[in-house]
């Protein structure tokens, strides 16, 4: 019998035969190419004995299930995926949601407030000293965004065009508080999302759906229960208050335009300018001595005017608007539960069905969720900034 010699060790032919199938068993195994070790393997043990025939396919079997834990192929990678992003949407949504509480909580307190002074000083008055205090409150946060160098901007022309807009809405809401009770003005206010959907779809090129025209639909129903056109005589306060939900509704879809380009401190900053500017002469013109008693007044206006656009404008960021905006829904409730608390005021039985057939409008949006822009049709770059 032959044998071969090394250093120290003596190795007999049939031993060293046998040593070498064994390394080229166990060493198939970790191969990367699980066809080609399956065809070499099978051909090197097809000599081997039963026993090492045995533990050659075991350990085969435990390459292969290692092999296949390590990849879990594409439909594990987009499974991960999927759940990743499901587990941030779901986090946007509660943080718009807290944003929107914030906001729900200035607006109550803005309406109050505004019957108050609202029955001393005139309207243009009232957005005037609001905008000039909202200037001084909001230096902090100027300051800690970076100063006025941060608030430089390069859509001047639509920031303006935000703005002349919701200064007109803004009027025309504090208008009809004077006039008709709170809960109807912000009962026909919230058609506001049946404007948002109509306006989105042409100026950020989103689909009308056919959930979208049930809501159209809707919307349009309740606002007919409210104000009962022919039933009655039709109330100007709910007329000036309508044409105001639409404005609000195009300043929704301008903000949302905005928040993709520009800081939410900028779009208020510019919002505060503007609006001071736009209301110097016919404040001017209708200017009396505020006195002491309203000033508190005008101080809450300030700041819940201020910081409930700051809000809004986060809560637009996490969200899509037509997501956002019936959460504001909630309001109506709120606002005529302190109306009567604080007022005495009533509403009728047309304007809570009115409101609850505005309200199945708006969760039919809801529901639905923000629809994504279809890729064909990105909103124009002139577009994207835009109104609360």
């Amino acid at each position: 019998m032959s044998t071969t010699r090394t250093p120290g060790i003596t190795i007999h032919a049939d031993g060293r035969r046998f040593i070498d199938s064994a390394i080229s068993v166990f060493g198939s195994a970790y191969t990367s190419a699980p066809l080609h070790r399956t065809k070499r393997s099978n051909e090197r043990c097809s000599d081997l004995s039963p026993r090492i025939r045995r533990r050659h396919d075991s350990q085969r079997s435990r390459g292969e299930a290692r092999d296949s834990a390590a990849s879990p192929g594409w439909a594990g990678v987009l499974d991960q995926s999927t759940n990743v992003m499901t587990e941030r949407s779901h986090h946007s949504t509660i943080l718009a949601a807290l944003w929107m509480t914030g906001w729900l909580a200035a607006m109550v307190t803005i309406a109050l407030a505004a019957r108050e002074a609202g029955k001393v000083l005139h309207v243009f008055q009232i957005m005037e000293i609001r905008s000039l205090l909202g200037i001084v409150m909001f230096l902090p946060m100027i300051a800690t965004a970076g100063g006025l160098r941060a608030m430089r901007t390069g859509r001047f022309g639509l920031h303006f065009s935000r703005n002349a807009v919701h200064y007109g809405a803004q009027f025309l809401w504090f208008f009809a508080i004077t006039m008709i009770p709170i809960a109807e003005v912000v009962a026909i206010e919230f058609t506001g999302p049946v404007w948002v959907a109509l306006l989105a779809v042409v100026f950020l090129g989103e689909r009308m759906t056919a959930t979208r025209v049930a809501s159209v639909v809707l919307g349009v129903v309740g606002v007919l229960i409210v104000v009962r056109p022919g039933l009655d005589h039709v109330d100007v306060g709910q007329v000036v208050a309508l044409v105001a939900a639409i404005g609000f509704a195009g300043s929704i879809i301008l903000v949302k335009s905005l928040t993709r380009t520009e800081s939410v401190v900028s779009i208020i900053f510019w919002m505060l300018i503007i609006q001071s500017v736009i209301g110097a002469i016919p404040a001017a013109m209708l200017w009396q001595t505020p006195p002491m008693t309203v000033w508190p007044w005008l101080a809450v206006i300030a700041v819940c005017g201020t910081y409930s656009h700051f809000c809004m404008a986060h809560a637009l960021r996490h969200a899509d608007a037509t997501t956002v905006v019936p959460l504001d829904f909630l309001r109506v409730p709120f606002t005529a539960l302190a109306a009567w608390l604080v007022f005495s005021e009533r509403f009728d039985i047309f304007t809570v069905i009115g409101a609850a057939v505005i309200l199945g409008g708006n969760l039919l949006n809801l529901k639905r969720g923000a629809s994504p822009l279809p890729a064909q049709k990105q909103p124009d770059a002139s577009l994207r900034q835009m109104p609360d």
